[in-house]
């Protein structure tokens, strides 16, 4: 009775070990969700300072850094046309490449509309960003 049991018990631990291997192998096939490109960057920017009211200022522009400070995020500088003596600049955004969120630098403040949640979710569904994907590539920025 027991040399029975012992080949059936070899068959258990070979069909285990084979459904591991196929399933982790599935897992390691996973593509990987593609990376938000610049345009894009400068879009979901563009939502915060619309929610913002910034987007109605004369001549209001937007500008990507060609460099970044944050690696991994992308940086964007929204400026104006100042009549008077000061700053053109509106403020400065950061756009994590992998997932779309949008951080101040300065602040560390991660910024949720309405209109920018609407186009974050479109773009994650065209890099092909799960949900689950998006909890587990999330990240705070380094400032």
């Amino acid at each position: 009775m027991l040399k029975n049991c012992r080949p059936h018990r070899v068959s258990i631990a070979v069909m285990l070990a084979m459904a591991i291997s196929v399933f982790g192998m599935r897992a390691q096939n996973k593509p990987k969700p593609e990376l938000i490109t610049r345009r894009e960057a400068k879009q979901l920017a563009y939502e915060v300072f619309k929610a913002w009211g910034a987007t109605k200022l004369p001549k209001f522009g937007l500008e990507l850094s060609p460099t970044s400070i944050y690696r991994g995020f992308y940086t964007v500088e929204a400026t104006w046309e100042n009549p008077k003596p000061g700053s053109g600049i509106v403020g400065h955004l950061i756009v994590d490449e992998r997932t779309g969120d949008v951080w101040d630098p300065f602040s560390c403040k991660l910024f949720s509309y309405p209109g920018l949640e609407r186009l974050q979710k479109r773009i994650r569904i065209r890099i092909g960003l799960t949900h689950r994907d998006y909890l587990i590539l999330k990240r705070r920025p380094p400032c």
